[in-house]
């Protein structure tokens, strides 16, 4: 028989303090962001985790503030589906890809 992973409240007091196991995922609903025109194919959040951006079939990226949960930004990222996206590290450069057979950078 198969061994699924607990879900969060099935774990005890020690288990969740044993590091040679994995810590349990959120499961409790905080907050739901709504903007996006169609499906939403990515989120991630930036490197400070300030705010999180998402992209889909709307051919946009937003930028969603994490203590409000509004949009602060939305831009047009490609003429097609935006399928992807990754923030280098220091926060200064976004990539994102597209159906439209291209990946562009966008600067701050």
């Amino acid at each position: 028989m198969a061994s699924y992973p607990k879900l969060p409240h099935e774990y005890d007091e020690d288990e969740l303090h044993d590091s040679s196991r994995p810590p349990p995922l959120p499961c409790k609903e905080a907050r739901v962001l709504k903007g996006h025109e169609g499906a939403v194919l990515a989120v991630r959040f930036n490197p400070t985790g300030t705010y999180v951006l998402s992209c889909g079939k709307a051919s946009e990226v937003l930028f969603w503030d994490m203590v409000d949960g509004q949009v602060v930004a939305r831009f047009k990222a490609h003429a097609g589906v935006v399928t992807a996206m990754a923030m280098h590290p220091d926060g200064a450069l976004l990539l994102t890809s597209s159906v439209d057979g291209c990946v562009k950078v966008w600067l701050k």
